[in-house]
C-alpha cells in the first residue's frame, strides 16, 4: 500500500502502527517522528510561518475572504506516487488542508486513491482516527493494541488528581495576537491533568479572548502553547507579552504559575502525543503528586524564559 499523509499527527500514528515504508509522502508540516523528515513534501503553505502571529493571523483570513486555500497540493508528485490512500482532516482548515480539497485534486489521477477524512475534536476522537488509520491499512490489532496503552495512560493520570476543589483556574492561550484560547479537545487535555478551563470550548473552535475578560477571571494558572510552534518559537514570540503590563498584572504571573509548553508536540496535534501533554500538564499544575515540573524541550517556566519581566 502507498499512503500519502496531509496530517501531521496522522503521519505519526502511521509511524506507530509501523506503516512508515508504506508513507510515500508528507504534507509541509510533518515533522514527527525524523524519520518523515526524509519524505517528500506533497504540499506547501502560502503563508511565510517566520511571520509574527498577527501577520500570519491576517494572511491567512485574507485568504479566506477571497476564496482561496492557503495551501497548495504537489499533483506532479501525487501523479507519480499513483497513491492508494491519501490522509486528511476536516477538524480545522486553518492548521491542514481539508479533504474537500484533497479530493478534489486526488480525483484528477488516473487512478483515484480513497481519501481518509479524520476529524476529531475530543480525544475519544482522537483514538477513533488511529482505529480508522488501523482499519484503512489493516492493522486493526495495532491500533486497537496502541488505543488501550494511551487509555490506560490516561486512567493512570486520572486516578491520582486531587479533588476538584484543588484544581487551578486556567487560560491556555494557543495563539497571542489575536489572544486565542484553545478549544477542541484542550479543555479536556487541562481536565485530565486537574486544571479547569475558564476560557476554552470543549469541542469547539478556539476562540478569541481579550484582557479585559482574562483580568476579570483572574487565572491562577496559564499554559502557553501556541499551535503549530515548538518552545523556542513559542518563547521568541510571547516576547511581546512579556511587556504587557495586564499580562504582568496577572495572579498566575505573581504566583509564578505560568508555563511556556511545546505545542506543536503536546498539545495542537490530534495525536498520540496528545496523552503526553496531559502527563506534562499533570506535573505542571501538580508536581506534589505527579513529579518534578519537565524541562525544556517540553515546557519552561515563565520566570526561567523571562526573568527580568517582573514576574
Amino acid at each position: 500500500m502507498k499512503i500519502v499523509s496531509f496530517l501531521p499527527s496522522a503521519t505519526e500514528v502511521l509511524f506507530q502502527l509501523g506503516l512508515g515504508p508504506s508513507l510515500k509522502a508528507r504534507s509541509h508540516e510533518c515533522d514527527f517522528p525524523r524519520e518523515a523528515l526524509d519524505l517528500p513534501l506533497a504540499s506547501r503553505s502560502r503563508i511565510n510561518a517566520s511571520d509574527s502571529p498577527g501577520r500570519i493571523h491576517a494572511d491567512v483570513w485574507t485568504c479566506y475572504a477571497e476564496g482561496k486555500s492557503h495551501f497548495e497540493i504537489n499533483m506532479k508528485l501525487l501523479q507519480d506516487i499513483q497513491p492508494d490512500l491519501v490522509i486528511s482532516q476536516d477538524t480545522c482548515s486553518v492548521c491542514a488542508l481539508t479533504s474537500d480539497q484533497v479530493r478534489r485534486t486526488v480525483e484528477k489521477l488516473p487512478n483515484p486513491p480513497h481519501v481518509l477524512a479524520l476529524s476529531a475534536r475530543d480525544l475519544d476522537g482522537v483514538f477513533h482516527q488511529i482505529l480508522d488509520i488501523g482499519k484503512a491499512t489493516a492493522t486493526e490489532d495495532r491500533a486497537k493494541t496502541l488505543v488501550q496503552s494511551l487509555r490506560a495512560r490516561l486512567d493512570a493520570v486520572g486516578r491520582r488528581r486531587p479533588p476538584r476543589s484543588q484544581w487551578p483556574s486556567t487560560l491556555y492561550l494557543e495563539w497571542f495576537d489575536p489572544l486565542l484560547a484553545g478549544g477542541d479537545w484542550a479543555p479536556e487535555i487541562l481536565d485530565w491533568a486537574g486544571a479547569v478551563d475558564r476560557f476554552g470550548l470543549p469541542k469547539g473552535s478556539s476562540r478569541e479572548v481579550d484582557w479585559d475578560g482574562i483580568e476579570k477571571e483572574s487565572p491562577e494558572a496559564i499554559v502557553l502553547g501556541p499551535c503549530g510552534w515548538d518552545l523556542d518559537r513559542a518563547r521568541s514570540e510571547a516576547t511581546e507579552l512579556s511587556n504587557e503590563p495586564r499580562f504582568q498584572r496577572l495572579r498566575a504571573l505573581k504566583d509564578r504559575r505560568c508555563w511556556l509548553v511545546d505545542g506543536k508536540a503536546y498539545l495542537s496535534r490530534s495525536g498520540p502525543r496528545l496523552v503526553d501533554g496531559v502527563e506534562v500538564l499533570s506535573r505542571l499544575f501538580h508536581p506534589e503528586i505527579y513529579g518534578a515540573p519537565p524541562g525544556p524541550p517540553a515546557a519552561i517556566a515563565w520566570r526561567d524564559a523571562f526573568p527580568h519581566s517582573g514576574a
